[in-house]
């Protein structure tokens, strides 16, 4: 699991030892998303969001081409683009892992 290098810093001393930074080690200085490593985010099979409509607008953006499918989840009141609630994150997830989810193309 690739996460952004906040989220490593955050769960360091959890045990959770399958995540792996996102960040190129020769940018770490430069803020995000300038420190992201194009070969990690190429690996992507989904992305998942926390957040709002913004959330999955900035996540797009940073590919230029193609975009893996991103699973978001509001974290707000009101999403247009955001159709899952966080407080449902396990089954969907755990649907989206069994490849039995739709997925809705857009363009952008």
């Amino acid at each position: 699991v690739i996460v952004e290098p906040a989220v490593v810093k955050e769960c360091q001393g959890d045990g959770l030892t399958f995540l792996e930074d996102l960040s190129d080690p020769r940018n770490s200085h430069r803020p995000p998303p300038a420190c992201y490593c194009p070969e990690k985010m190429k690996k992507a099979d989904m992305v998942v969001c926390l957040g709002g409509d913004g959330t999955i607008l900035w996540v797009s953006g940073l590919y230029p081409g193609p975009c893996p499918p991103i699973l978001s989840f509001s974290m707000g009141s009101l999403g247009f683009l955001t159709p899952f609630d966080f407080r449902d994150y396990k089954t969907v997830l755990g649907a989206a892992i069994k490849a039995d989810v739709v997925v809705g193309v857009r363009t952008r």
